[in-house]
C-alpha cells in the first residue's frame, strides 16, 4: 500500500515519527513531483520486499497529480499550525506575505483533496491526543498499533489573516462531517483539483 501525507512544512514531524518506528512501514521519499504509476512503483523499489507500507510526506501543491489514485494508495491530511508552517516557510526564503499566501493556498488544497478523494483528516492539535494514532492504525488496517512518541508544539500566532485560515478551513472540514476531530471520508475518483 502507498500513503502520502498532505501537510503544511513542519506539520507532520510528530505522525511521521510514529510511522517511521512501525516494523511494517517505511518513509520512501522517491520523487519531488508524484506525476505517474510508475512513481508509485519506485517507492516500492526503494523500501525492499519487507515493508507492507510506503509512504511519503508532501508539502507542496505541485507535489501530487490527482490522475494516480490505485486502489491501495491512502491519504492523511493534517491541516497545519499556522506559526509553525508560515516560520518554516521564511526560513525557505520566503517573505512574510509569500508565507502566508502558501499556507492559505495548501490549507484550500488539503480541504480539496479530502473532500474530492477522501481519506483521513487530522488537524494539528489531534496530534496530541492518543484516540488519535488508534484512528491512524484503525485507518491503515494494520493490526500492530502506532504509538503517540511526542506531542506537537502549539504555537498561538499573532497574523489574524492566518488564524483566520487556520478556522475557516477547520470549520469547512467539519462540514465535511469529521466526528471527534476526525474524519474518514471515502474515496472517489477524482474530478480533477485546481492547481495554484
Amino acid at each position: 500500500m502507498y500513503l502520502f501525507v498532505i501537510t503544511h512544512l513542519e506539520c507532520h514531524k510528530e505522525l511521521c515519527l510514529s510511522l517511521d518506528q512501525h516494523p511494517y512501514i517505511c518513509w520512501t521519499p522517491a520523487r519531488e513531483i508524484y506525476k505517474h504509476g510508475e512513481d508509485l512503483l519506485a517507492m516500492k523499489e526503494i523500501g525492499g520486499p519487507n515493508y507492507k507500507i510506503f509512504y511519503d510526506h508532501l508539502f507542496y501543491n505541485y507535489s501530487f497529480s490527482s490522475k494516480i489514485l490505485p486502489q491501495n494508495c491512502k491519504f492523511i491530511y493534517i491541516l497545519g499550525c499556522p506559526a509553525l508552517a508560515i516560520d518554516a516557510a521564511i526560513e525557505k526564503g520566503m517573505s512574510i506575505k509569500g508565507a502566508l499566501t502558501h499556507y492559505r493556498f495548501r490549507a484550500r488544497r488539503i480541504y480539496e483533496m479530502a473532500k474530492i478523494i477522501g481519506g483521513l483528516v487530522l488537524i494539528h492539535e489531534d496530534l496530541e491526543r492518543e484516540e488519535t494514532y488508534d484512528s491512524v492504525t484503525q485507518f491503515l488496517g494494520i493490526k500492530k498499533p502506532l504509538k503517540m512518541l511526542s506531542k506537537p508544539e502549539i504555537i498561538e500566532t499573532s497574523n489574524a489573516e492566518a488564524r483566520d485560515c487556520y478556522q475557516r478551513y477547520i470549520s469547512l472540514l467539519e462540514r465535511t462531517s469529521r466526528p471527534e476531530n476526525l474524519i474518514i471520508t471515502s474515496a472517489v475518483p477524482s474530478a480533477g483539483l485546481k492547481q495554484d
